[in-house]
């Protein structure tokens, strides 16, 4: 504990963190203030990176300037990991949510799961609420 533990290297300070089941998300301040990163298991597209690669395990390659930003079109004011789901409310207050979706958790009228191929995240629509 204390001096032991190691800092997580996002190439930018973070002023938010939600922990998940096997995932965890930051919303970063500084240069890039309000973009999200995601580390840890990316089962179902948890990551919202546009594949099911998990991220972490190598500070060097999967951290830092290497961990893309979810491509969420804008800033996030609020983002919380749960289990295998990720959400985040937007500074336009959108609401997107990505990852697991076998019961339709994401809001977006199915259960397929986004997040886990190309352009999900980005392609979003808000959650009619």
């Amino acid at each position: 504990m204390g001096t032991m533990l190691a800092v997580v290297d996002l190439a930018s300070p973070a002023k938010a963190l939600s922990a998940g089941w096997e995932h965890t998300c930051a919303i970063l301040d500084g240069a890039l203030a309000g973009a999200v990163k995601c580390w840890g298991s990316n089962n179902n597209g948890a990551l919202g990176l546009g594949d099911v690669i998990s991220r972490g395990t190598d500070p060097v390659t999967q951290m830092g300037a290497s961990l893309p930003v979810v491509p969420l079109g804008e800033a996030a004011v609020i983002v919380r990991a749960g289990f295998r789901t990720t959400c985040a409310i937007l500074a336009s207050g959108k609401l997107k949510c990505w990852g697991y979706n076998g019961f339709g958790q994401l809001g977006v009228g199915d259960n397929l799961d986004r997040g886990d191929s190309p352009g999900e995240v980005a392609a979003l629509p808000g959650v009619d609420l």
